[in-house]
């Protein structure tokens, strides 16, 4: 289905800052120059929502559901610092920006 999203109480994207209906964040910690890294930090959130097409309206929960969005990826390490909302959204997961994430 596709249509028009439309949302009561939208959230906010912690990295992005922009109204969404499903944020999802990973953030994955390399430590020196290994290949592996690590998942530190998985956050999702979501809110109902209405999707509205020429056919009418549908109540969409997305709890619970596959959700396919286009990823958005950013990296800082030492030498590319993260701005403020990366490093925001690092605190509130009790990490410090410091680390090369």
């Amino acid at each position: 289905m596709v249509g028009q999203v439309e949302a009561t109480a939208p959230l906010t994207s912690p990295l992005g800052g922009q109204p969404c209906v499903y944020s999802g964040v990973v953030v994955e910690e390399r430590p020196g120059d290994r290949a592996r890294s690590s998942v530190r930090i998985r956050d999702t959130a979501w809110t109902v929502f209405s999707l509205r097409d020429a056919s009418g309206v549908a109540m969409v929960d997305p709890r619970g559901a596959r959700v396919a969005t286009a990823p958005r990826v950013t990296a800082s390490g030492p030498f590319d610092r993260p701005d403020a909302r990366e490093a925001a959204f690092l605190a509130a997961h009790g990490f410090a920006s410091r680390r090369r994430f």
